[in-house]
């Protein structure tokens, strides 16, 4: 029998000082800031470093 786990996501929306707006799961975090894994126009589960200082508005949507 084949058992499956699933893995949940910690999904978070981000809008930075300048603008950008990202979308997509926390893969990692340090003092610096935090690690996404997003869907861009060029590349789906592009990692994507967001500073602290960089951040203007978070928004946790929770775990899926």
């Amino acid at each position: 029998m084949d058992t499956q786990t699933k893995k949940t996501k910690r999904m978070i929306k981000i809008v930075t000082v300048d603008g950008s707006k990202f979308h997509g799961e926390i893969t990692g975090r340090n003092d610096r800031g935090l690690f996404l894994k997003v869907d861009t126009p060029m590349a789906n589960n592009r990692s994507v470093f967001v500073s602290h200082k960089a951040i203007s508005h978070l928004e946790i949507e929770g775990w899926k």
